[in-house]
């Protein structure tokens, strides 16, 4: 490979990674994304029907207000204790469970800068 090509698949793949490391869910060229302080942390706890922490549950938050889908970000899953935790934009999200083994369960959250996202404890029922 010559040093042109080579230069020019450097600065491809550096474009790309810029691109993925600042959040590119809005190519569009639609409203900016939020500032880091208009973001909201939402936390919880995932148990089971005994009340026992489930650890590596899948947790994603699907925008409510958009059907694109769930927000591309890398997986969050439950620790060890069965907390997540997940910091969003401001909206309505529907935040999905998923676990082999146990039924799919989802929760309503709503993100609302300037106050403080509950702490949401999901009790999971096996299949």
């Amino acid at each position: 490979m010559n040093l042109t090509r080579f230069s020019s698949f450097f600065l491809s793949l550096l474009s790309i990674s810029m691109l993925v490391s600042a959040g590119c869910n809005n190519l569009s060229g639609d409203a900016p994304n939020p500032q880091p302080g208009q973001r909201i942390t939402v936390t919880g706890t995932v148990v089971d029907t005994d009340g026992h922490p489930i650890a590596q549950v899948l947790v994603m938050p699907e925008p409510a207000d958009d059907k694109s889908g769930p927000i591309p970000e890398i997986a969050v899953y439950t620790d060890a204790e069965g907390r997540f935790s997940w910091t969003v934009p401001p909206g309505t999200y529907d935040f999905v469970f998923r676990k082999p083994g146990y039924a799919l369960h989802k929760e309503r959250v709503q993100a609302i800068p300037g106050k403080q996202a509950p702490h949401l404890r999901v009790q999971l029922k096996p299949n």
